[in-house]
């Protein structure tokens, strides 16, 4: 799966879960506002099982268990939550072509779902 590709997918999910949110289709400045997450899946799921074993881990190691402890933690975090960045410094990233081609699939994918929602 391309950059474009998965910017697509995770940006038309949090669009259309903030449009129902709001009420109504977002704006393109509504839209570039918008937290996205960038962190892949599977990398979240890694880090959440790494986190769990590296605390119970840290629960058996004598002098380093507080910072086991806390590196499991930050990594049972990061796994749950990942990371999320706003749509406009993501596209600012990726390129002017490419940003533009991700923004408007994003735009027309969900002005067509959210339509016939409120529809």
């Amino acid at each position: 799966m391309t950059k474009v590709e998965r910017l697509q997918k995770n940006g038309l999910k949090a669009g259309i879960k903030k449009s129902k949110k709001e009420g109504h289709v977002l704006t393109k400045e509504e839209l570039l506002k918008m937290k996205v997450q960038v962190m892949p899946s599977p990398i979240r799921w890694i880090s959440g099982i790494l986190g769990l074993a590296v605390m119970g881990h840290g629960i058996f190691v004598g002098a380093l268990s507080i910072l086991l402890i806390l590196v499991g933690l930050f990594l049972l975090v990061c796994g749950i939550f990942g990371y999320r960045k706003s749509l406009s410094k993501i596209i600012d990233n990726m390129g002017a072509v490419s940003g533009e081609v991700a923004l408007r699939l994003i735009c027309e994918g969900m002005a067509v779902a959210v339509s016939s929602i409120f529809d």
